[in-house]
């Protein structure tokens, strides 16, 4: 903007006949570049706020999704997966926390995961 206002500045002050097509030349090319970045720049702000909108609705459902498996997770987690419960050899079902009688649903606050898979389990 500095540069235009100097060329206005020396288009005021040189004589009307010699080089104001000049200096109306150089100001109207100038405010044509500076229209050209506006429009760009218009262009790249309207670009970023979808990019935006994209990315806030990307990260809205990866949040709901992620709520999701943490409560089906939570809802694995039970006596029978856990590394304190076990059965004896006399098939007597004891739990190394104490824990009695056992959760009907979820866990004790001591649950901790036998990172055994089901197939394992059976097997056991």
């Amino acid at each position: 903007m500095k540069a235009i206002e100097e060329l206005l500045i020396k288009h005021r002050d040189s004589s009307y006949e010699t080089g104001q097509d000049e200096y109306e030349q150089a100001i109207l090319s100038r405010f044509s570049a500076l229209e050209d970045k506006v429009k760009k720049l218009e262009k790249e702000n309207d670009n970023l706020r979808v990019t935006s909108a994209q990315n806030e609705e990307s990260l809205k459902v990866a949040l709901q999704q992620n709520a999701e498996l943490k409560r089906q997770v939570e809802e694995l987690r039970c006596c029978g997966n856990c590394d304190h419960f076990y059965v004896d050899s006399e098939d007597i079902i004891t739990c190394q926390n104490d824990v009695y009688p056992f959760p009907v649903k979820g866990k004790c606050d001591s649950w901790q995961s036998d990172r055994l898979t089901q197939k394992e389990r059976e097997n056991e």
